[in-house]
């Protein structure tokens, strides 16, 4: 996963896996917003599964699921 650079205080980027939750907090990233729906894409983690592994790095997690289906 490569973040998206849209301006000095935002990246985007695909939902982040266990691994790169650790990357974005050494790289100085201080929140996630996960705009994913649980169970929309079976391969990522479920939103309270990723919110933990957010606190274990001592980021701030917000989940705000947008379907691509009814934006």
């Amino acid at each position: 996963m490569k973040p998206i650079v849209v301006s000095d205080v935002l990246a985007v980027g695909e939902v982040p896996s266990p691994e790169h939750m650790a990357i974005l907090a050494k790289a100085g990233f201080k929140s996630v917003i996960n705009c994913q729906p649980d169970g929309e894409v079976e391969r990522f983690e479920s939103s309270e599964a990723l919110g933990a592994r957010a606190m274990q790095h001592t980021l701030g997690y917000a989940y705000a699921p947008i379907s691509t289906r009814h934006p």
